[in-house]
């Protein structure tokens, strides 16, 4: 990651990953191909819309909370650290 803001996001994504592999912990493995041991690598292909990125990384981060909290999803809502309602209002959106 380049700035902060990137590797925000690369440790988010490796958070959804970890929560959907029922890890205890984010490990490399959790984090894919945007870091790599000692240096830096490049994404393999940017997103080019970026609300269809948005939308996708959102679903995926909801999906791995509702799998980890057993699709409860007022505590799936406390794990994202967005309101229950909000996260009904998401789901409404993408059924």
């Amino acid at each position: 990651p380049g700035n902060v803001r990137e590797l925000e996001n690369v440790l988010r994504q490796g958070l959804a990953r970890s929560m959907a592999a029922r890890a205890d912990a984010v490990g490399p493995e959790h984090l894919g191909g945007a870091v790599v041991a000692g240096g830096v690598a490049e994404e393999v292909a940017p997103p080019s819309d970026l609300i269809a990125a948005t939308d996708a990384f959102q679903r995926k981060m909801v999906e791995a909370a509702l799998r980890a909290e057993d699709g409860h999803r007022t505590r799936a809502a406390e794990r994202l650290g967005v309101s229950r309602q909000w996260l009904h209002r998401l789901l409404s959106r993408w059924e």
